[in-house]
């Protein structure tokens, strides 16, 4: 089964301990948005398949509302610090090269993001901390 066959009525969502409908929850989702998964174990990103495929069928709907036949794929990119890199390709980070290994430096790793334009970024909740970041210097001689 492809992805864009999945619909906002094949996922059941709680936001706060309510019930809210795919469409409600995903409003905001544009096709022009850029999904990024920093994954610091080559598998870990398994346990954030149901929320990534919940957001391309969101990708999706944007198409679907047109009411045209579509031929899209989401721009979704998975960050990754072992190599080689695993392939998330059947969740719509496709095509291959949209895997991108990263160093272990939070700097290099924000620049890498940030270089890519990603407007939502999928964090483990047990890899959240304070961290100093620099402003991505874009006068540096191998800034982009």
């Amino acid at each position: 089964m492809h992805s864009s066959n999945l619909r906002g009525t094949d996922f059941k969502i709680v936001k706060r301990g309510d019930a809210v409908t795919h469409a409600e929850f995903f409003s905001s989702v544009r096709e022009t948005g850029r999904v990024g998964i920093v994954i610091p174990h080559r598998l870990e990103g398994n346990g954030a398949i149901t929320l990534i495929m919940a957001h391309v069928t969101a990708f999706y709907d944007r198409y679907r509302e047109r009411g045209t036949k579509f031929y899209a794929y989401s721009d979704f990119i998975t960050f990754q610090r072992e190599t080689p890199c695993a392939d998330y390709c059947e969740c719509d980070t496709w095509p291959y090269h949209k895997n991108v290994h990263v160093s272990q430096g939070v700097q290099q790793t924000a620049e890498v993001i940030t270089e890519r334009g990603v407007t939502v970024l999928v964090v483990s909740d047990d890899a959240i901390n304070e961290i100093a970041i620099a402003p991505l210097n874009r006068n540096a001689p191998d800034a982009m």
